[in-house]
């Protein structure tokens, strides 16, 4: 499987499933999120709730799809995605329609 001509490893799969973070945010975070190079040539992409926002109220997710994510971060190292994660909060994002 791959995301935008990034491999995925069995952990970054593994991890995206019990995360429960959709693969149309994992693009948008690489595309669209901030870029942090880090220790031995690793690079962490970070995409804010904005940007998250902004994806529902055009439609290519539902808010159901991201009810608690705040923050989503993606490691990667070269054309290779290493792990994601995503910061959580208590109440959600706060949509309005």
């Amino acid at each position: 499987m791959k995301i935008l001509n990034y491999q995925l490893t069995s952990h970054f799969e593994e991890r995206m499933k019990i995360r429960h973070i959709p693969e149309f945010l994992i693009s948008l975070c690489l595309v669209k999120g901030e870029i942090k190079t880090t220790t031995k040539n690793k690079k962490e992409y970070s995409l804010n709730q904005n940007y998250i926002l902004e994806a529902v109220s055009q439609g290519y997710l539902t808010i159901a799809e991201c009810l608690c994510i705040k923050k989503i971060v993606v490691v990667a190292k070269k054309n290779i995605l290493i792990t994601t994660y995503a910061t959580y909060g208590d109440t959600g994002i706060n949509y309005s329609n």
